[in-house]
């Protein structure tokens, strides 16, 4: 082999290595898998120094998965969040997660019984006992159940089913300790069909507004007060209005993680455990969040002066006679038997594996 030729086929071989290892060195970026996750919460801000009080915002969920995911996969996967709504409100999202055009959401659980009334068995008030017993029953293989449901009609998979809250009804009128109390008064509803017919039921006047126009509407006295969870009344700032607070806790409000389901099957098994592990630990951080943030609302409400009302248990049952009982007829009439049965079934084997016979 003469000279020249020998050089070239040296030249040729170092560009060969020069080539592999740019591919190699490049190939952690050039496969990064991009996730666009979207809530209408305000951001969280948690360091070791402070909080922003945002123990209530969806947000905690997508940051804490972001994180989890993105040093559990080294680099693989980028979570890029949108928050505040950015992208809509939240029946925009989940429309825009069926087109695939948003990968995931920490949006809570309201617009699910447009497309799955099913879910409204697991609304029915107070049937639960507590938290403890309706994440068991959701989490479990009836929730495994619904989900399949709802991914064969819409494409959207939950990847973990989470506790929000539960609605309450503040106002700026009187309190509010038994459902007589509430007659006459213009409460503030999402255009969730059971919410506003437990409102009804109640005895008040439920009224469809913007989640985004709660605070303005009470301020002019378009409505009287709202029904909604306790933190989300510190993230609008509706504490600086009201005046009584009925903990009379009226509708269990679930907060899902979100994801669509085509993307998530495109993923290899591994990182589709990844993703649902992650999903499964962020969802927990949401979930001590919100426990830690009510005792620090209510204590921070009581000392502006709002009025708190904690039924007593004869109370409760008024409750549970004004709203509970004919609440479960009505979600009979709306989907039938089955699923209602099956939540009572279901929950009834929930309470007897976590407390025994403990009443």
């Amino acid at each position: 082999m003469s000279y020249n030729k020998k050089n070239l086929v040296r030249f040729m071989f170092f560009l060969l290595v020069i080539t592999f290892t740019l591919f190699v060195g490049a190939s952690p970026v050039l496969s990064k898998t991009i996730i666009k996750m979207a809530n209408i919460d305000s951001p969280f801000s948690l360091d070791l120094a402070k909080t922003n009080g945002e123990f209530n915002s969806t947000d905690i969920k997508c940051r804490a998965f972001k994180k989890i995911i993105e040093t559990a996969s080294e680099g693989k996967y980028e979570v890029k969040i949108f928050p505040a709504g950015q992208l809509g409100g939240e029946r925009e999202m989940y429309e825009m997660l069926k087109m695939q055009s948003l990968q995931m959401t920490g949006c809570s659980g309201s617009p699910v019984a447009n497309f799955a009334p099913e879910i409204m068995a697991f609304q029915i008030p107070y049937q639960f006992k507590d938290v403890n017993v309706a994440l068991k029953v959701m989490n479990g293989p009836l929730g495994d159940e619904l989900n399949e449901l709802i991914v064969k009609r819409t494409g959207i998979r939950f990847l973990y089913w989470g506790f929000e809250g539960y609605m309450n009804i503040a106002n700026t009128k009187r309190p509010i300790a038994v459902p007589a109390d509430l007659k006459g008064m213009k409460i503030r509803s999402s255009v969730t069909p059971n919410v506003m017919e437990l409102l009804r039921l109640a005895g008040g006047t439920p009224t469809s507004i913007p989640f985004n126009e709660i605070y303005t509407s009470v301020q002019q006295g378009v409505v009287d007060g709202a029904n909604t969870c306790l933190g989300l009344h510190y993230t609008i700032k509706l504490h600086e209005l009201i005046k009584y607070y009925s903990m009379a806790k009226t509708f269990f409000a679930w907060s899902p993680i979100s994801i669509n389901e085509k993307f998530y099957r495109s993923q290899t098994p591994r990182d589709q455990y990844l993703i649902k592990n992650s999903a499964l630990k962020a969802m927990r951080v949401f979930q001590g969040m919100l426990f830690w943030g009510e005792d620090l609302w209510i204590d921070l409400f009581q000392k502006r002066g709002i009025k708190f009302s904690f039924p007593t248990p004869a109370q409760e049952q008024e409750w549970i006679k004004a709203i509970g009982k004919p609440m479960e007829k009505w979600t009979r009439n709306k989907i039938g038997n089955e699923w209602v049965d099956k939540v009572m079934k279901a929950t009834k084997k929930a309470e007897k594996e976590l407390y025994g016979d403990i009443k």
